[in-house]
């Protein structure tokens, strides 16, 4: 992990402004300008590997119905059976990479988190800290 470090600038605001009005606000507004991207990819990986575990019913219904025709067509089975894994494969990795994702974000937004309110209180009750 990179260590956060703050310029100038940044560091003058957040002595300045309160961390939000209240704890939603204060942490929609850190992922907003902090972790846009991250927590995109978070939402979009969620939902990708639900989607693919969605489609897992669907498939193996329809293999059981072409088993169930007589004569069985073994070539539909067969790719009914291989959209199966695909599935398991496509969702498993997503969730896997929204996982990774996780462990890599959860942390940093946890550190700026406290960075910014401790930069709040820094500057708004300097004598606590000396």
């Amino acid at each position: 992990m990179v260590p956060l470090s703050l310029n100038p600038a940044e560091l003058t605001r957040l002595k300045a402004a309160p961390p939000g009005k209240d704890p939603y606000d204060f942490f929609w507004s850190l992922i907003f300008r902090h972790f846009k991207l991250r927590a995109l990819g978070l939402v979009l990986l969620s939902v990708a590997g639900i989607g693919f575990m969605g489609f897992e019913p669907v498939l193996m219904k329809s293999m059981i119905n072409t088993l169930s025709q007589t004569p069985v067509n073994t070539a539909d089975v067969w790719l009914y059976f291989a959209l199966i894994v695909g599935a398991w494969y496509a969702s498993s990795l997503a969730n896997r990479l929204r996982d990774w994702l996780d462990i890599h974000t959860a942390p940093e937004i946890r550190k700026r988190a406290q960075l910014e309110v401790y930069c709040w209180l820094e500057g708004h009750s300097q004598k606590f800290f000396e």
